[in-house]
């Protein structure tokens, strides 16, 4: 007689974590997300800067050329805090004051 084998839901919420990571494993991929943060944050300002060199769009699009700067900047300091020892200690080395001021004042719930 043949059985059929049968999938079951787990029954505790431990049962479906996956183990875990060693924290060298984590660090490391905290280091690749700053990495790839700060690509990120080269590639949309060197999108700015290529807007920027154009009169008419710098005239017209100043506002949200700015924006795209200060992604830039965010994503930076961003990449910054997952490198820094200590994350809690970077936050006041924070360029960008909105960012800093979300992070002092904890998420928003």
């Amino acid at each position: 007689m043949s059985r059929k084998a049968t999938a079951r839901a787990p029954e505790t919420a431990s049962e479906s974590a996956a183990p875990a990571a060693p924290l060298a494993h984590i660090t490391a991929h905290l280091i690749t997300v700053a990495d790839i943060l700060g690509e990120l944050a080269g590639e949309i300002e060197q999108l700015g800067e290529r807007l920027c060199s154009d009169p008419a769009i710098v005239a017209n699009h100043m506002a949200q050329l700015q924006v795209i700067d200060l992604i830039g900047q965010q994503q930076r300091w961003l990449a910054a805090m997952l490198r820094a020892d200590c994350p809690l200690a970077a936050i006041d080395t924070i360029g960008v004051e909105a960012l800093r001021d979300r992070f002092r004042t904890g998420p928003e719930v």
